[in-house]
Formats: structure tokens, C-alpha cells, sequence
């Protein structure tokens, strides 16, 4: 976000009392207005106090502002961190399709390696997965009933739709299938009237 040069966010300086800026820090930390207001360095009644300068125009902006700036940066720590995990599992998808080498009779690595193909292939599906290109599956009853409640043509249109994603090639093997059966159907339909 850009602001003009010179201009300030309410509670981006630091409190000019350096209590007040203890109490704001401890109270991002997570402490409770009590403890922060203890570990500031205040002593006075735990009643009244810790609310009374929580509640302070320049305390509770300046709280704000630290919140807001942390929140930022766990967000930025969590992006790197997802591109780490994919940097390390291409790193392992990687490795494992190049495999092992084997040993020979003398017990020295020979020439041929052996890929562990299953080793890649799950971490392949683990970032498709992080990557929103795999659907992940998983029993849920209340599908089922929104399924039974569905005209068959939705139903149909869905079903082909979750067949297509597993497989695109499924898609014409499914209709072929339906187009046989809708016509064994009339067939059987005329030879009953």
C-alpha cells in the first residue's frame, strides 16, 4: 500500500512513554491487558488500570498498528514458507525419479539407478495438491443426499463433470455408455407396448 511521503498511520510511531510502548508490545504478544500491564512496569489496581490505558486514544491505536504490522508478517513468513515446501518436494520429486544406484555383486554402486516412482509420483500429488489442481475426496453423507434429490439430468451432468476431472479421456466413454443404455431403453419401451 502507498501513502504520500511524509504522512503517518495512526500508531506507527513508537509511545513516547516507554511503559505505554510495553504494555502495546505485550499485548501483541498475547499477554493479557493484566500481565502486559504488569510486565510495563505499572503498578495501581488491576481493575481499573489495564483497561484505562488499553482504552488510551495513542495506546490503543499504537496496538493497532503492531497487530496489523505482525499480521503482515506472518502472512509473508507463511508465503515463504509454502514456496520452500514446493521448492523441497520438486527437490525430492527430483531425486526420486533419478533413483538410487544400484549395487553390484562386490557391494559398489553400479551404473544403473532404480527411481522410486511412487516416492515421486506422491510428491507430484502432494503439489498438485497445495496447488488447487486435485480434488480431494473424501466421504460426506450430506452429498450423497443432494445427489439423490437431483433430477437425473443434473445428476448425470455432474457426475460426467467429477469422472471428467479424474480422467478427460472418460468423458466419451461415459456418454457412449448413457447413448446405449437411453437406447436399450426405448427399444425395450416399443417391444413392451
Amino acid at each position: 500500500m502507498t501513502r504520500p511521503i511524509g504522512s503517518r498511520v495512526k500508531g506507527e510511531s513508537p509511545l513516547r512513554v516507554n511503559r505505554q510502548e510495553r504494555f502495546a508490545i505485550g499485548m501483541v504478544q498475547g499477554l493479557s491487558k493484566v500481565e502486559a500491564f504488569r510486565q510495563a512496569g505499572y503498578t495501581g489496581t488491576e481493575r481499573s488500570g489495564p483497561p484505562t490505558l488499553y482504552n488510551r486514544p495513542g495506546v490503543k491505536e499504537r496496538i493497532d498498528f503492531l497487530r496489523s504490522q505482525a499480521a503482515e508478517q506472518a502472512v509473508v513468513a507463511a508465503a515463504v514458507t509454502r514456496g520452500e515446501i514446493i521448492e523441497g518436494l520438486r527437490d525430492n520429486v527430483r531425486k526420486a525419479k533419478e533413483g538410487t544406484p544400484l549395487l553390484g555383486r562386490n557391494g559398489e554402486p553400479t551404473d544403473i539407478s532404480k527411481p522410486d516412482l511412487a516416492s515421486a509420483n506422491r510428491g507430484l500429488e502432494i503439489m498438485a495438491k497445495m496447488h488447487g489442481f486435485m480434488l480431494d475426496v473424501t466421504r460426506d453423507d450430506s452429498f450423497n443426499d443432494s445427489l439423490n434429490q437431483m433430477e437425473q439430468p443434473e445428476a448425470e451432468a455432474l457426475v460426467l463433470s467429477l469422472i471428467e476431472q479424474l480422467d478427460p479421456n472418460a468423458r466419451k466413454m461415459m456418454l457412449d455408455g448413457l447413448s446405449k443404455k437411453k437406447a436399450e431403453t426405448t427399444e425395450e419401451g416399443e417391444t413392451l407396448q
